[in-house]
């Protein structure tokens, strides 16, 4: 959307909007997730003071994010090191994740409220350009990596119908879905269209979550690798439509 200057109309918007709705109910049910079943601590403490160690931990950090971390934010901007914008990013999302791995609940969660503390501060802009920087050259191609390294090819040739039904169905109940949606809400076809394609490629959150699952667990290596699969495919669809459409509509 970006790269044909689509960003800041009604469709980039929505989709900006609903992409970030839709990241924060997933780190909030997985919260619920992984405080109620205690997967971190399982067998060490019961679900009741599991779920009272999650809740001190965001109380903790709100109280962290409120009163102190603006007054860090504030000293470190002052000292002008070289990247320190990047640094405060990359180091509070890093300890966030720490402690809410230690307090039982996920690290993405941890990082993710990091991000929402950092977004109030003053240098709120230049924090997160530099940290993007940061992401997408070093830890975003470590992150794939790691998935692909987890992956097994074993027995998904035997699956290939199942993938290909799965796939289908990821992108058009997705793609359906939204554009439905836009178009109740008073949207025109096109830009209904547009939105659809846009919220297709919503997989980052459901790789992390596989991951999850598997490092807890409860799905095996075939479970992930089936997910992974459908997950990138549909991923990689969207963009490929999305600029298609986008180009149709330029000429």
């Amino acid at each position: 959307m970006s790269e044909y200057n689509q960003l800041k109309t009604k469709s980039g918007v929505t989709i900006l909007g609903a992409a970030v709705g839709d990241d924060i109910l997933a780190v909030l049910i997985l919260t619920g997730f992984m405080s109620s079943f205690g997967l971190k601590n399982q067998g060490t403490v019961g679900v009741p003071q599991q779920l009272m160690i999650a809740i001190l931990f965001f109380i903790l950090f709100w109280l962290f994010s409120r009163y102190i971390l603006p007054k860090i934010v504030q000293y470190l901007w002052q000292t002008k090191l070289p990247a320190i914008a990047g640094l405060i990013g990359v180091l509070l999302a890093i300890t966030a994740g720490y402690f809410a791995e230690k307090a039982g609940v996920s690290a993405v969660v941890g990082a993710f409220f990091a991000g929402v503390a950092l977004a109030r501060a003053n240098q709120a802009k230049q924090i997160m350009a530099h940290t993007m920087t940061i992401g997408y050259g070093f830890f975003i191609p470590i992150f794939f990596a790691s998935i692909g390294l987890k992956m097994t090819l074993t027995g998904l040739g035997d699956k290939w119908f199942l993938l290909i039904i799965m796939t289908i169905a990821a992108i058009v109940t997705k793609w359906a879905g939204s554009s439905l949606g836009a178009k109740i809400t008073g949207m025109s076809t096109y830009e209904s269209h547009i939105i659809g394609l846009g919220m297709v490629s919503r997989g980052e959150m459901a790789l992390i979550i596989a991951d999850i699952g598997l490092s807890t667990h409860l799905i095996t290596n075939g479970d992930y690798s089936e997910l992974a699969v459908v997950i990138l495919a549909s991923t990689l669809f969207a963009p490929i439509a999305l600029r298609r459409s986008l180009l149709k509509s330029s000429k």
